[in-house]
């Protein structure tokens, strides 16, 4: 009996080749390879999720690790460029400004390529990118730094996005919480980044050999992860990329500008949701000053060497993932406003310790306390603004984009300033926020009523 052979179809372009099923192998380069090309679709066997969990952690560790690595040798760069204060500020506002743009276009990225393309991408040239900058800052050449670090920020944001959204399909497939833990990991790549730029310094290693160290690093963990995050045919929907938006809190700003009017009308009216918002506000404008000027006021502030310097800002960070990591079990035992009221007052009195310390023991000490008081205020005043049974996404959309101008608009105002007062001058800020924080903070009480006092009317009610 003869076997009917299939009619020939006419070639075209357009439609995506399959290949032969190609084994599961953790890292295969040859389906990295693939990801990269025009048209990723490929039969591949059912990834394990253990091995989709290894490899969203490790997304998630360096990208902190990228971030820690360009802060950590500010002071270095600084020298480099032999640029002045006002003029760093400049580039972090460059940094700033490219960051918001890649939260912007960061969703219709990952909804057209699918995660495992957009992290394949962005990571691949964010890798490109801080070659490039430590090439540009080994010239000197302050103009074109800039316009690579608006790039920079632009590729680590667009990471961040499609990461999270990756991260919350994980969850979902976990079926338990998993979001706050990979958080904690980019800390813990903060850490890891801020002490390869400390060993560096201590060996005299120049920025550009180190960010090529970090680049080749970068590379060999995507190649490793990316191909086993999900299925490489996947691509996420419109309200996948929305879910996960607001849902974590590194990448929401773009989100807010899909608030129905009406929604938005109310949300203007909602008094405690202002409240909540100014809170998460003051405590990222804290946050942002110290991730992106602890290294350097401790250089040129407190006349540290520059391998002491990146050590100061591992305190920080390393902080911070402490705070985090306890925040769980601190808010189940305490609350939330009681854990940040805490934890407020120990980033003020860290500041100050930090700004007025003479020995090198207290400005250690400083910058860990500065890290604790910083840690939470983000996190959970987004907790507390998605405690609303209706709507929970947009309150958080609206909180985040406060939280996000002040966390990328206050470092650069501070280096302003700083040319004219001093870069320890310029750091009250960060406790003088802090401070404003504190009358907001029972705001986030307040919302653990909302579900009790909020019903949701049934069909039969609204018809």
């Amino acid at each position: 009996m003869e076997s009917k052979r299939p009619t020939p179809q006419p070639a075209d372009e357009s439609i995506p080749v399959t290949t032969r099923a190609l084994p599961h192998s953790f890292g295969s380069a040859a389906r990295f390879a693939k990801l990269l090309g025009h048209h990723p679709q490929l039969m591949v066997n059912p990834i394990p999720l253990r091995f989709q969990v290894r490899a969203i952690i490790a997304i998630f560790t360096l990208l902190g690790i990228l971030f820690a690595s360009w802060v950590s040798r500010l002071p270095a760069i600084k020298i480099e460029l032999g640029a002045s204060t006002s003029q760093v500020g400049l580039l972090l506002f460059g940094l700033a400004a490219g960051t918001i743009g890649g939260l912007m276009i960061a969703r219709r990225i990952t909804h057209r390529l699918g995660t495992q393309r957009s992290l394949a991408w962005s990571i691949l040239i964010a890798s490109t990118l801080i070659i490039l900058l430590g090439l540009a800052t080994s010239w000197g050449n302050i103009p074109l730094v800039c316009i690579l670090l608006i790039f920079y920020g632009a590729s680590l944001s667009c990471t961040d996005v499609t990461m999270n959204v990756e991260g919350a399909r994980i969850e979902r497939d976990l079926n338990r919480t998993f979001l706050p833990l990979l958080h904690a990991f980019y800390s813990l790549g903060n850490v890891v980044g801020a002490g390869i730029g400390w060993f560096v310094g201590v060996q005299g290693i120049g920025v550009f050999a180190h960010f090529v160290i970090i680049a080749l690093i970068a590379i060999v963990i995507i190649v490793f992860a990316v191909p086993d995050l999900g299925s490489p045919t996947a691509e996420s929907s419109p309200s996948t990329v929305a879910t996960a938006q607001a849902q974590t809190s590194e990448s929401r700003t773009e989100h807010a500008t899909t608030i129905p009017a009406g929604h938005k009308t109310r949300l203007r009216r909602d008094y405690s949701l202002w409240m909540i918002a100014l809170l998460v506000m003051f405590t990222a404008f804290s946050e942002g000053a110290g991730n992106d000027w602890i290294a350097l006021a401790a250089f040129e502030g407190h006349a540290l060497e520059q391998a002491d310097s990146s050590l100061i800002y591992a305190t920080f960070v390393g902080a911070m993932m402490v705070g985090r990591l306890a925040g769980g079990p601190l808010v189940d035992l305490f609350g939330r406003a009681v854990a940040l009221y805490g934890l407020t007052a120990l980033g003020i009195a860290g500041v100050a310790l930090f700004i007025l310390a003479t020995e090198d023991v207290y400005i250690y000490v400083g910058a860990g306390l500065w890290g604790l008081g910083v840690s939470l205020g983000f996190p959970l005043g987004i907790s507390a603004a998605a405690n609303h049974p209706t709507e929970s996404a947009q309150r958080v959309s609206m909180v985040s984009v406060f939280g996000y101008a002040a966390m990328l608009s206050g470092p650069p105002l501070i280096g302003f300033v700083g040319q004219d007062f001093g870069l320890l001058g310029a750091l009250w800020s960060a406790a003088g926020a802090l401070l404003v924080a504190l009358a907001f903070i029972s705001s986030v009480k307040e919302r653990r009523r909302i579900r009790e006092e909020v019903t949701v009317p049934s069909a039969s009610e609204s018809n």
